[in-house]
Order: structure tokens, then C-alpha cells, then sequence
């Protein structure tokens, strides 16, 4: 799947209100070096949206004393207040326009500022690569520190607006490149706006509502028109900064640990559901994850009843996706939560099949013989697996 590039939340399990005359303040959490003045350029070339620019800038020099180009210059033109930028962005949008796209680095949010304002906008984050981000930045900041990266920040950000309820759209900056057109309609439909053409190509030049920084970074973007195709980056992180502390879990993901009652594998073919658990907990070394005892465990996979509601969002999900064919994992807690943890366009079934109702080789052939219905899905035009 080439644009797997929002994580998913619930209320991506329902189509969005595209509704014109809402308003939205959309919050985009980036780190240094990761497309985000293109992005800014994009949103900024649409009609209903006014723009801002790193506007936690100048508090973050003048607390940090971090000597970036042109540092005095930024404190003395922008704003130094936290209280009042905040007051700012979550006041009336200027120009009386419906959108106001933020641009925001996300290492700018000091351990004084209050989060709670977090709560009145839309989140949402733009990550690139940690390595090819770091060779970048190392070119306008010779010694950076895992900081000055923004990564754990972009965390501790997503993690204070997941626990509202509300998992926010994360873009990998190599998907935007690659996939603009798609990237870009997924997340106007996730905020709840309408994606048009004017976001995919602008006018080349500086703009009035760039930083007054901008003369230092802003170079190739102003040349800009449109986002670049991607090009891997050859460059290497130089050896004194192969062991910035933190940099060598970056590209890793880590799964939140969730308490279990069993767990689930849920494979779906076309239209057809087969729902399987299986007590993890019985064994010391499955509590954790069932396939450290998947030998052992084989004959014990038994037919699930999935909730309704549960097997709704999840078939929604596979439209999203344009998937005929998926295998999910579930864990279902103590207090009767269905927690989703991924979905595998690939993944194996041929276990389960040792069981009665999973016919599952079956469903796959009827599927790709025409004698069931495959799934229309939402991406019409885009080839479904």
C-alpha cells in the first residue's frame, strides 16, 4: 500500500463532513528539515486559508538562547509572548477566512508553555526520516542535539492528543512527495475540508507571511512551485553524531502495552468476516504476544463473535484502504475494549484453517473467480489488493 500515511483514528472510521462554512484552526506539528514550508505553501495557496509561520519561534530563541541564523533579528520582529501567540492562534481567524494552517516546529513547545490550548485546534504531524532530516539540519546547525530534532516533542504532543480520544493524522514527508494528490485529499478529508488542485502547485517567491528568517532557510522553497519528486538523500550522518542520543530508535515504533483478556485475528475476504481468538494468557511467554507460543497455541484458536459495531469500522476500514484481502490483529481488554493494532494486506491465515468456519482459501478463490462481490471501497481508480 504506497500511501499508508495517516494513522488511522476512530473518526477516520466514518466519512467526514466536508462541510464549507466550518471553521478550523489545523495545528501541523513538523520538525526542522521535513517539507514543512512547502506544506505551509500549499495550504497557504488555498483561497479559504490564511497561513502562519513558526509562530513559537521567537519565545523558543530568546528562553533557549539557541544560536540560530539571524536569532536577534527573529526576537526583536516576532512575538516573544507564548500567552499572547496562543491568545492569537486560538482567537478569530484573520482575514476572516475558514482555515488557519499553522506551521508549527514542534521542539518550539517549551516545557513552560500550557498544553491546554492543544484541546482548541487540530492536530496533526509531518515526520521525514530521522537520518535524512539530520544531514540536512546539519547544514544550518553544525551540532544539533536530539532536541533540537523536535522527535521527542512530536511524542509527547501526540501522546497528550491521543489520550483526548482522538488518534491525529501523522504525514511521512517522503509519502507527500511521492503521492501529493492522494496524501493531500486524505488529510483534507480527516480534518473535515475540501482538498482542491490550487493546494498541489503556487507561484514561486517569498510571501508576506514568512518568517523574517526565512533569507536563512527558505532558499530552495522560494524557488519552489510545486512539491519536488522525491530523491533519496546519499548524504551520511557524520560519525560524532551517529550516537545522538535517541536517533537510533527514531525510525523504530513502539506499541503502547495494552492489558489482554485474549486477542484476535481478524481475516477478511471481500465481504466475509472470520473472527478467531485465542487466550494468550494462559502461557508466561504469549502474554505479551501470542506467536512466542504460536506452536503450542495452534489447535486452540476458537470462533469469535465480533461486536456489530466493531465489524462496521473495521470492513469501513478495509474501503478506505481499497483492501480486498486483510488480516487484523485485535487485543481485547480486561473491561471488554476491542483494541485495533494493525492491519496486514499480506497477512497468513493458513492455521486458522485447521479449524471449523474458517474456510478462508475458499473465500479468496470465490473473490478472485468473481463468485463473491469484491469490496467497492473509497479510492475508486487506485488499484485495491
Amino acid at each position: 500500500m504506497f500511501y499508508l500515511i495517516l494513522r488511522l483514528s476512530s473518526d477516520v472510521f466514518r466519512h467526514a463532513l466536508l462541510v464549507d462554512t466550518m471553521t478550523i484552526r489545523l495545528a501541523m506539528w513538523s520538525g526542522p528539515r521535513t517539507i514543512s514550508t512547502a506544506m505551509m505553501r500549499s495550504w497557504g495557496n488555498r483561497a479559504d486559508t490564511v497561513v502562519c509561520d513558526e509562530p513559537l519561534y521567537a519565545h523558543y530563541l530568546k528562553v533557549t538562547g539557541k544560536d540560530h541564523p539571524g536569532a536577534q533579528e527573529v526576537i526583536e520582529h516576532h512575538e516573544t509572548d507564548w500567552r499572547k501567540v496562543i491568545d492569537w492562534l486560538t482567537g478569530p481567524i484573520p482575514h476572516e477566512k475558514s482555515v488557519f494552517y499553522q506551521k508549527h516546529m514542534a521542539h518550539h513547545l517549551r516545557p513552560q508553555i500550557d498544553r491546554a490550548w492543544l484541546n482548541e485546534v487540530t492536530n496533526c504531524f509531518l515526520i521525514r526520516d530521522p537520518r535524512e532530516m539530520l544531514t540536512s539540519l546539519i547544514k544550518n546547525v553544525p551540532n544539533p542535539t536530539i532536541d533540537d530534532t523536535g522527535l521527542p516533542q512530536q511524542l509527547e504532543i501526540f501522546e497528550l492528543v491521543s489520550k483526548q480520544g482522538k488518534t491525529p493524522p501523522v504525514l511521512d514527508a517522503r509519502d507527500v512527495l511521492e503521492h501529493p494528490r492522494e496524501v493531500l485529499t486524505r488529510l483534507c478529508e480527516v480534518v473535515g475540508v475540501q482538498f482542491t488542485d490550487s493546494m498541489l502547485r503556487w507561484p514561486a517567491g517569498p510571501r508576506d507571511t514568512d518568517g523574517i528568517w526565512a533569507k536563512h532557510w527558505y532558499g530552495a522553497v522560494e524557488k519552489s512551485t510545486g512539491f519536488k519528486p522525491y530523491v533519496p538523500k546519499p548524504d551520511r550522518v557524520p560519525e560524532d553524531l551517529e550516537d545522538l542520543s535517541g536517533l537510533d530508535l527514531c525510525p523504530m515504533m513502539f506499541q503502547e502495552a495494552v492489558p489482554k483478556s485474549c486477542e484476535l485475528r481478524v481475516t477478511i475476504v471481500g465481504d466475509q468476516v472470520f473472527a478467531a481468538s485465542i487466550d494468550s494468557q494462559s502461557l508466561q511467554r504469549a502474554k505479551i504476544d501470542w506467536r512466542r507460543e504460536g506452536q503450542q497455541l495452534v489447535d486452540q484458536w476458537n470462533k469469535y463473535d465480533l461486536p456489530g459495531e466493531v465489524e462496521a469500522k473495521l470492513l469501513h476500514l478495509m474501503d478506505r484502504l481499497d483492501l480486498n484481502y486483510g488480516a487484523i490483529d485485535i487485543v481485547v481488554t480486561p473491561d471488554g475494549r476491542h483494541v485495533f493494532l494493525e492491519i496486514n494486506p499480506v497477512g497468513e491465515f493458513f492455521w486458522l484453517e485447521l479449524h471449523p468456519g474458517f474456510a478462508i482459501s475458499d473465500a479468496i478463490a470465490d473473490v478472485l473467480m468473481g463468485k463473491c462481490a469484491r469490496r467497492e471501497g473509497e479510492n475508486r481508480g487506485h488499484r485495491r489488493s
